[in-house]
């Protein structure tokens, strides 16, 4: 049947959207939750957070466990933890430890399902499919975080928190099984084989190249991101209701970008080379926050910008393959790349929002200049770095 070898990697993508929906499940609904916990704002930051620092923390740790196993129903497990931790979140007396603790093994199944990802994507396409399957995992996370705005928004208005927590829940228990039970017949592969640790080193560079330019990639796009709404608003005279959604449509523009990738690379354009699309943000940043322009103009440049990220980021875990020796040694990779992108994503916010000081919204180019820069040489260089070794 047309489209059957694509069931499995389709199952594995889902888990990967409903993940990032579960990591942005608490901002739409952020008011509600903080009163009925009677959180703090430091404290319903770290609830919207926590995942993400999770992350930041013990993704190349987990990415190390997972190289030994076949990560396929891992991503199951991952699933019910997180079906798991998110029903019991509704269910508990209003206690704020609680919450937050719950939140951080949510996390202990995000990290689970987007370390182990690709690894499973790589076993369950061919080789000419690879770079495809991984360029649509790069879509992930945008279009998670796009559904859990427009779905907690909804609940948000209608329902209730706990509505909303108990349908992903729900959809965490239910895609849970179809992985689960889609793993069981699958060819276990061969045991991971052992190398000299001197080798193990070596074989780190690219990888480590590919991180750190997801990790400005991160940084910079998060940033802009986060600062959006606040120049919309107060220097362009945008309401603030009206600032968010049109942040959401900038961001959501990442989302075609990672469909361009998947197609180019298709097409045999090597991922190295989508990743200089980085190049083109430093002055569409400067546009964005000129002040100058009007706003349209300076919205539909920040929406170029992602476009550009999106195929970027596609291009940087397409190029897991292409920097790592052995299909067991992807999940390191992969680990590597999740934690310094998480890092970056949580460091960027607030050095562009100490730099500006939300006031001098020209900066912003500048600061994404470097970014721009370090992300498009070092994740190009990763791939030559595997090529020449």
């Amino acid at each position: 049947m047309p489209g059957r070898e694509w069931v499995r990697p389709g199952s594995t993508i889902a888990a990967g959207v409903l993940a990032a929906a579960c990591l942005g499940k608490v901002a739409p609904v952020s008011p509600f939750v903080r009163e009925a916990f009677g959180l703090s704002p430091v404290a319903l930051g770290a609830t919207i957070s926590l995942v993400t620092l999770v992350a930041a923390v013990v993704a190349t740790p987990a990415g190390m466990w997972l190289r030994d196993r076949d990560p396929r129903p891992w991503l199951g497990i991952g699933l019910v933890v997180m079906a798991v931790a998110g029903g019991t979140m509704i269910l508990i007396p209003s206690s704020q430890v609680v919450l937050i603790c719950l939140r951080a093994v949510e996390g202990i199944g995000y990290l689970l399902i987007v370390v182990g990802g690709p690894g499973a994507l790589v076993r369950q396409m061919s080789g000419a499919q690879n770079s495809v399957a991984l360029a649509l995992w790069g879509a992930c996370t945008p279009v998670g975080l796009a559904v859990s705005a427009a779905a907690g928004g909804l609940a948000a208005s209608r329902t209730g928190w706990r509505e909303w927590f108990a349908v992903l829940a729900m959809m965490c228990a239910v895609l849970a099984g179809v992985v689960l039970m889609l793993a069981r017949n699958q060819n276990p592969g061969a045991p991971a084989p052992t190398r000299p640790a001197a080798h193990r080193r070596a074989g780190l560079t690219a990888p480590l190249l590919l991180a750190c330019g997801f990790g400005a990639l991160s940084l910079m796009t998060v940033a802009i991101w986060a600062l959006l709404p606040s120049y919309l608003s107060t220097r362009l005279g945008l309401p603030a209701v009206a600032a968010g959604a049109a942040t959401a449509v900038a961001a959501a523009a990442s989302i075609p970008g990672n469909a361009c990738a998947a197609v180019l690379l298709r097409r045999g354009v090597p991922p190295g080379l989508l990743a200089c699309s980085m190049l083109v943000c430093p002055a569409l940043a400067a546009f964005t926050f000129a002040g100058a322009v009007p706003l349209p103009a300076s919205i539909g440049a920040a929406a170029a910008l992602i476009f550009a990220v999106g195929i970027a980021a596609s291009a940087a875990y397409a190029s897991l393959p292409k920097v790592t020796e052995l299909t067991h040694d992807l999940p390191v990779a992969n680990g590597i790349l999740v934690q310094l992108g998480s890092a970056g994503a949580l460091a960027g916010p607030p050095i562009f929002a100490a730099i500006t000081g939300l006031r001098h919204w020209h900066l912003a180019g500048y600061l994404t200049a470097p970014a721009a820069i370090v992300s498009a040489a070092t994740m190009a260089a990763a791939t030559l770095a595997r090529r020449y070794r």
